[in-house]
């Protein structure tokens, strides 16, 4: 009987024990507790550092759900033995959030910087850094990286397009008030970059359209694709490529400044200094033409200004179209060239082309002779002149092969006047003004026979003496306004074999010309002479290396 109660108790402990294990595997409790945990996603999604251009940012986190889990169902009191409390179970989800925000223009740290070439001949729409440190601006998925006081030539794709500049120095990077700001621009257009002068904020830079220097001032922008040099007075100034100097010039008048013309072989470069004109209140563009001459292997490089902006008020009305004898423009690069009545030094000179007058040396051709050594010239301008077509002293703008060919004749205007073939007493070809009595400090400028006028010049001045040491007559030429000569002094003089005249003339920069009838022979020359000194030239002609029928000037 024992035996058998023991036996019923132990088979329902074991059926309630059964019961309990079912009752805890069907519980909730294991899958109630980590739902919180997931309900903090969306918080994962925001990333905790700046984006910028390109840049993918990746959150991650390790989300963790622990619960103890324990019987709470009742037990019968038959129940032996109590349920331990189960282990708790982890739950690990890892998040991975990927976030690419849209392209922004970046300092130099995160984009490639475009390398401006020292040689770069600006073309297209240009953009110059007018401020004083280097800049950054964003064109078409490019930075660009603009030093002081430099330039570069764009390509645009499109006519219009939209430039980013970044409104602080490039050493300014981490200002917050720096930012990047678009400006449209246009194709062909000239843009600068200048500090803006009504804030006093580090991002102060702005972007404008280029404008005319005032009246008083000159600018020049190297154009060129190398640096080069130019002669202002008695300064040489240096001018980068790219980059722009500024003169100042009295208003109203027109200066001269001296650029250079070379000829350029495999190992030699030879140049000399010739005047151009310049006015205030004009931006120039400095530019380099090239021409290969007939000698193999040897270039002409000519500097020359072209105006890009001028001020207004040097604009004049366009006044009614007037018919005009059809030709090419030429420009004289010397102070004074001759215009005379026929093709050739023996005829007269009835007119000047000065670059200090209102055309500034400029002057329409309409005619050649079959050489075209000689072209006949605008007769609104002189009526039957005519102009030495020589490369240092005259530069055409077309192909003077297209003009017409004059000939000469009984009929036409221009007349020949002979220059003396024997020696004759030394006499200038007009009569000059008398000169005013000199002083014992300072002579009177003059021009005066070998045996006449003072011994020595002044302390401004200096003594010029021009002997022909040719065998044939020489016509002298030394313009009289350019030298502080008196009104009225000619600028021309005949000088008979072997002769010569002595000019007490102001010191400084001396130009002069020479030709004579031999052959055509002709030649233009200018030096330096210090006040007080003393100088004289022997004047001759020899053939040209690269023509012999060309006779041309040389003196000692």
């Amino acid at each position: 009987m024992i035996r058998r109660t023991l036996f019923s108790l132990l088979t329902a402990a074991l059926f309630v024990l059964l019961l309990a294990l079912l009752g805890l595997a069907h519980s909730p409790a294991l899958y109630a507790e980590p739902a919180p945990a997931f309900a903090q996603w969306p918080s994962l999604l925001t990333p905790q550092q700046a984006v910028t251009t390109s840049q993918t940012i990746t959150a991650s986190q390790t989300i963790t759900a622990s619960q103890a889990i324990t019987a709470t169902q009742s037990i019968s009191p038959t129940q032996l033995t109590p349920v331990e409390a189960q282990p708790a179970l982890p739950v690990t989800v890892t998040v991975v959030v990927t976030v690419t925000a849209p392209a922004t223009p970046a300092p130099a740290d995160q984009l490639p910087i475009v390398e401006l070439q020292p040689d770069e001949v600006l073309t297209g729409t240009v953009v110059l850094n007018r401020s004083p440190g280097a800049v950054y601006f964003f064109l078409d998925d490019l930075l660009y990286s603009l030093p002081a006081n430099r330039a570069t030539g764009l390509s645009l794709a499109r006519p219009l397009a939209g430039l980013t500049l970044f409104t602080c120095a490039a050493e300014v990077i981490d200002n917050p008030a720096c930012q990047w700001i678009s400006y449209p621009i246009r194709r062909g257009a000239f843009y600068e970059i200048s500090p803006n002068p009504a804030t006093d904020s580090p991002a102060n830079l702005k972007l404008a359209v280029a404008t005319v220097p005032p009246t008083e001032t000159v600018w020049i922008q190297n154009r060129s694709g190398a640096d080069s040099q130019m002669l202002w007075g008695e300064e040489v100034v240096e001018i980068q490529n790219t980059s722009v100097v500024t003169l100042a010039v009295a208003p109203g008048l027109g200066e001269s400044l001296y650029l250079p013309h070379c000829l350029r072989s495999a190992n030699q470069r030879i140049c000399e200094w010739l005047p151009t004109p310049v006015l205030g209140g004009i931006y120039y563009a400095l530019v380099e033409n090239r021409k290969s001459t007939s000698m193999g292997g040897v270039t002409l490089l000519r500097s020359e200004l072209q105006p890009l902006l001028m001020a207004e008020v040097l604009m004049t009305a366009t006044p009614t179209p007037q018919p005009q004898p059809a030709g090419i423009f030429c420009q004289a690069q010397i102070p004074s060239l001759n215009v005379r009545s026929g093709p050739g030094t023996g005829f007269q000179i009835i007119g000047k082309l000065r670059t200090g007058e209102a055309n500034r040396g400029r002057v329409l051709a309409v005619a050649r002779i079959e050489s075209g050594e000689w072209l006949a010239v605008d007769p609104r301008f002189v009526e039957g002149g005519w102009i030495a077509n020589v490369a240092q002293w005259l530069v055409c703008e077309g192909d003077v092969d297209g003009l017409p060919i004059s000939e000469i004749s009984g009929g036409s205007p221009a007349r020949p006047t002979p220059v003396p073939t024997r020696p004759v007493a030394v006499e200038p070809a007009q009569t000059p003004t008398p000169t005013p009595t000199p002083t014992p400090e300072e002579p009177a400028v003059g021009v005066f026979a070998p045996s006449q006028g003072p011994d020595r010049p002044g302390p401004e001045q200096i003594l010029l003496i021009a002997t022909n040491s040719f065998d044939h007559p020489i016509r002298f030429t030394l313009d009289a306004a350019l030298h502080g000569l008196p009104v009225g002094t000619p600028s021309e003089y005949d000088l008979p074999v072997g002769q010569s005249l002595r000019f007490i003339i102001r010191a400084g920069r001396i130009q002069f010309s020479a030709s004579t009838p031999w052959r055509d022979g002709s030649g233009n020359a200018e030096f330096e002479m210090a006040p007080g000194s003393s100088r004289e030239l022997f004047l001759r002609f020899v053939p040209a290396e690269n023509n012999s029928n060309r006779w041309v000037m040389e003196y000692e």
